[in-house]
């Protein structure tokens, strides 16, 4: 007996195994886009204020950021 699966249930069952490792990767993308829509007020204040430009400004950002965390948590 041969079993013949129709195109349709051939590619939706192809199409659900990348889909568990592709959600893990969008809540990460999730996670970093709100962490980044969160401290893009505090890297303005710098950039404008020092006349920097945004890729140092981060940098100083998310180094005091980290280091705040580091010493609350020690």
């Amino acid at each position: 007996m041969t079993l013949r699966w129709s195109p349709a249930a051939r590619y939706s069952t192809l199409s659900a195994f990348p889909a568990r490792p592709i959600r893990h990767l969008f809540t990460t993308l999730i996670t970093v886009s709100l962490i980044a829509c969160i401290f893009h007020p505090f890297v303005e204040i710098p950039r404008r204020r020092f006349n920097l430009t945004q890729v140092v400004a981060s940098r100083w950002v998310y180094f005091l950021a980290l280091t705040t965390i580091i010493a609350c948590s020690t």
